[in-house]
C-alpha cells in the first residue's frame, strides 16, 4: 500500500472516480440517441477511395478518433461521422487513435476502380470498458471490414 494513504482515502478516490464517469455518460445519454450509425449511402464511397464510419457508441462519444493510413494521420472521425480518404491501388495498413487508446492496424487490399469500407469504434461497450481501458489500451478501438447485412 502507498504510505499514508488509508484503505478509507482509497476507497473514497474509487468512489468519486466512478461517479465521474457514470455521470458523464449519464450527461451524454440524450445525445447517444440523437445520434444513428451511417448506413445505406452513406457507406458507399468514390471510387479509389477507402471509406471509413464510425458507430455510434458510448465509449469516446465526445473525442474524435485519429485515422492513420499507413501509419500517417489522414483525418479526424467524429462518432457517427463517415469519412471517405483517397489511397493507391495495392496494400495499406489502417488504424484509429483515440488519446492512448489505439487499433490494431487492419491490412487491406485496394484494387484499381473499385471502393472500400470499414468500420471503426470501440471494442467494448459494456461493463468491460473501464478495466479494458487500463488492461488493454492498444487493443481498445476496433478497425474491420463493412459487411452488407
Amino acid at each position: 500500500m502507498i504510505k499514508g494513504l488509508s484503505p478509507a482515502v482509497i476507497l473514497i478516490f474509487l468512489a468519486l472516480f466512478w461517479a465521474v464517469w457514470i455521470g458523464y455518460n449519464i450527461y451524454h445519454v440524450k445525445k447517444l440517441r440523437a445520434a444513428r450509425n451511417p448506413s445505406g449511402d452513406q457507406l458507399t464511397g468514390p471510387t479509389g477511395c477507402l471509406t471509413l464510419a464510425r458507430r455510434v457508441d458510448p465509449t469516446g462519444f465526445a473525442r474524435r478518433f485519429r485515422v492513420l493510413i499507413d501509419g500517417r494521420r489522414v483525418g479526424l472521425l467524429s462518432p457517427g461521422e463517415v469519412a471517405h480518404f483517397p489511397i493507391a491501388t495495392g496494400k495499406h495498413t489502417v488504424a484509429v487513435r483515440m488519446d492512448w487508446y489505439r487499433s490494431e492496424s487492419l491490412t487491406i487490399e485496394m484494387a484499381a476502380d473499385t471502393g472500400l469500407t470499414l468500420w471503426c469504434g470501440a471494442r467494448y461497450n459494456d461493463w468491460r470498458c473501464m478495466p479494458m481501458a487500463f488492461l488493454q489500451p492498444h487493443r481498445y478501438l476496433v478497425v474491420e471490414p463493412h459487411t452488407k447485412d
